[in-house]
């Protein structure tokens, strides 16, 4: 039916929102993992082309890998696996984004998870924290391009934005 895409920078409050929204919507949580390989990249987005298509559900969708690994490579400096192509056939699919920042680097950075995670290798962990700052920018520069194609886009900020007029644009 459509997926609701919760996207930002690491330390911008991702995690919470989908938790959040998942208890109060009462909405399944579909997590797309971190950095992937060619082939699990592929896996992912078969999976959510089906939930997106052919479920007759919306899931909250933690990340979106035709956004995230366009803004992760660049920031981290390597080619990345997602094309403008890709990126483009991907923002006609069914969706709504909810990217969440609290509009200053520094803070996402206090906040950040440094947990170990299966699906975060501390190697990336530790790359994100260094370039933390460059990713932030590539995602306002990647949400404004987005809103101009005219996507459905929230941007949310704990600090600074009222929860209930999130769930009314919901």
């Amino acid at each position: 039916m459509s997926l609701l895409i919760i996207e930002g920078p690491d330390g911008a409050g991702k995690s919470t929102l989908v938790n959040k929204l998942s208890k109060d919507l009462k909405l399944p949580i579909y997590r797309s993992g971190g950095p992937k390989e060619i082939t699990e990249m592929k896996e992912v987005l078969a999976e959510m082309k089906t939930l997106a298509l052919v479920t007759n559900k919306i899931f909250i969708c933690d990340r979106a890998p035709w956004i995230s690994e366009i803004i992760y490579s660049k920031a981290l400096g390597r080619e990345s696996i997602v094309t403008d192509e890709v990126f483009n056939h991907w923002l006609k699919t069914p969706q709504k984004i909810i990217y969440c920042t609290l509009g200053d680097s520094e803070l996402m950075l206090q906040n950040m998870s440094r947990e170990n995670k299966p699906h975060k290798p501390l190697k990336h962990t530790l790359a994100v924290i260094e370039s933390h700052k460059k990713i932030c920018e590539e995602y306002e520069d990647l949400m404004a391009k987005i809103e101009s194609k005219n996507i459905e886009l929230f941007e949310y900020d704990w600090q600074n934005s009222s929860y209930h007029e999130l769930l009314l644009w919901l």
